[in-house]
């Protein structure tokens, strides 16, 4: 009786360490597709908050529509703040959004608030 494989059994072998190996590249690359946006949408979150932020401290008179470019590690994020005028003047609701492109789609994050008109 011989001892050892025959070439079938070493191409079976082989095919399923390929497999195995290609599956795993395959979760790798997600993976860095996935951290990849996190990482986008994550400074355009930053990006709306600090504008958030610098709302905050102007007058309330000062509070009015902008926009902006704002380009971050080589992209561009667009920047744009609504505001809106609610009940009597004492109250404004101020939307800023983020929009950036991420695979030829336009990608987006928002934050809205309420600031008040205070004497």
């Amino acid at each position: 009786m011989r001892r050892g494989l025959t070439y079938i059994e070493i191409i079976l072998g082989v095919a399923i360490i390929s497999y195995l190996f290609l599956s795993f590249v395959q979760v790798m690359m997600n993976i860095s597709i996935l951290t990849k946006q996190d990482e986008l949408k994550d400074i355009a979150c930053g990006v709306a908050i600090n504008s958030m932020e610098e709302i905050k401290v102007l007058p309330y008179s000062q509070i009015e529509n902008f926009s902006d470019d704002i380009e971050i590690e080589g992209r561009v994020f667009k920047l744009k703040c609504e505001v809106k005028e609610k009940i009597l003047n004492y109250l404004k609701l101020v939307k800023v959004s983020v929009f950036w492109k991420e695979k030829g789609e336009v990608k987006s994050f928002s934050l809205v608030t309420y600031r008040a008109n205070y004497r």
